[in-house]
């Protein structure tokens, strides 16, 4: 997904009465650069002051950052979309993943060769589909309006408390009454899909031991990461990621 800044101004709810623009390129002002860096960085520490930087024909919203270890530093930057930088890094990590599984499967290796090779695969499992669901549960979060009040079985839910709900329930209950995208009703191939990710994500984050009769303890665990349909599971998260964006 194209790594695109958060927030374009052309969506924020404000009224623009008119605009000036000037070309500073030919001012012939010595370090322009920095020293309309240093403007921009004053500027969006004002109270009501909202900073933008264009890309292309679309102008974002810059966030301003002064580090704690560097209080004389401020770092302008536009907003990135977290949701955009978790699919594209987990994305990343799912391609490695494949590979090294295709090489497990039809390489003749010995168990100290594969042992360390398993060890690969498994962490690029676990850093794609952790990342895949950290997309999907934070673009849920950015579609919760700031003042809402929901109804979900008699209760009324409050932004906070939508989102502290489970994955399933907010994509199986919230997300239609948000969207309109019913993925459960509409897209329910893709909805078994995305649940499989979840459930594998969290046997992954809430690992339980349990001891088979060769006493290892996560044998169950290695097999479905081996088993899993990562490029079908993966093409239901890219479709609904890009349905509700």
């Amino acid at each position: 997904i194209e790594n695109k800044p958060l927030t374009r101004m052309a969506d924020l709810p404000i009224n623009v009465v008119n605009q000036k623009h000037l070309d500073l390129t030919k001012s012939g002002v010595p370090d322009l650069e920095k020293k309309l860096m240093e403007v921009v960085a004053k500027a969006s520490k004002m109270k009501g002051v909202i900073v933008a930087s264009g890309r292309g024909e679309e102008n974002f919203v810059m966030a301003n950052i002064t580090p704690s270890k560097k209080k004389d530093k401020t770092l302008v930057f536009a907003e990135p979309n977290p949701v955009i930088l978790y699919y594209n890094s987990g994305i990343e990590h799912i391609k490695s993943a494949i590979e090294i599984r295709n090489n497990i499967l039809k390489s003749e290796l010995g168990h100290e060769e594969l042992y360390a090779i398993f060890c690969d695969f498994y962490k690029e499992s676990f850093q794609g589909i952790t990342q895949m669901i950290m997309a999907m549960e934070s673009l849920f979060n950015q579609k919760i309006p700031e003042n809402i009040e929901l109804e979900l079985d008699g209760e009324t839910l409050t932004k906070e408390r939508i989102e502290w709900k489970d994955f399933k329930t907010k994509l199986r209950h919230i997300v239609p009454q948000l969207t309109g995208i019913d993925f459960y009703a509409d897209h329910n191939t893709d909805y078994q899909n995305i649940t499989e990710v979840n459930n594998l994500r969290n046997n992954l984050i809430h690992l339980k031991s349990l001891k088979e009769d060769n006493y290892t303890h996560y044998q169950a665990l290695c097999k479905a990461l081996i088993d899993f349909d990562y490029e079908k599971n993966c093409t239901s998260i890219h479709k609904a990621i890009t349905l509700l964006m």
